[in-house]
């Protein structure tokens, strides 16, 4: 009975430091909504072209406030509960501490995390490579560490709230 309580009481003092980071983590904390979208690798679609480096993918998902995606190459997109978004919040942030990243170079990126504010203004973006366990994120928003088991709880995630689209 009492490893019971020592139980309880850890997880309700591990979730109340969670909701404390939640509700002081940029951009997690100023996010009147956020969005998770699906879509082709953007290296199909969405470059820029450099002549001392022939196509490479262009890394402003926002512009002045506006998602600056075709929406017609978005194949899915899923509005986030509260509950969801402090899941997402846990997954990228809890258990950072020395945890070793594992990076690959691919960075085939096909799904995106977009805060939105009150006025619906895009304010910041989070886009992961599922296949290399890279990432991009905006200005501001703060370094998160990935590996393959964060990858992978970031997949169950993304399909546990109905995405589909993980390759093309």
């Amino acid at each position: 009975m009492k490893y019971l309580f020592i139980v309880f009481s850890l997880s309700l003092i591990l979730s109340f430091e969670s909701c404390k980071r939640f509700s002081n983590t940029y951009p997690f904390s100023s996010a009147s909504k956020i969005e998770v979208l699906s879509y082709e690798t953007r290296y199909n679609w969405d470059t820029l072209e450099d002549n001392s480096r022939g196509n490479f993918i262009n890394d402003n998902l926002i512009l002045k406030g506006k998602l600056r995606l075709n929406p017609k190459k978005i194949s899915e997109r899923v509005q986030l509960s509260k509950r969801q978004s402090e899941e997402l919040f846990d997954i990228l942030y809890a258990f950072n501490f020395d945890l070793v990243e594992q990076v690959s170079a691919c960075y085939e990126p096909r799904h995106a995390f977009i805060f939105y504010d009150e006025k619906n203004n895009a304010i910041a973006s989070i886009e992961i490579c599922l296949m290399c366990s890279n990432k991009k994120s905006s200005k501001g928003v703060p370094k998160f560490k990935l590996n393959y088991s964060k990858i992978e709880n970031i997949s169950l995630f993304l399909k546990s709230i109905g995405i589909k689209k993980f390759e093309d």
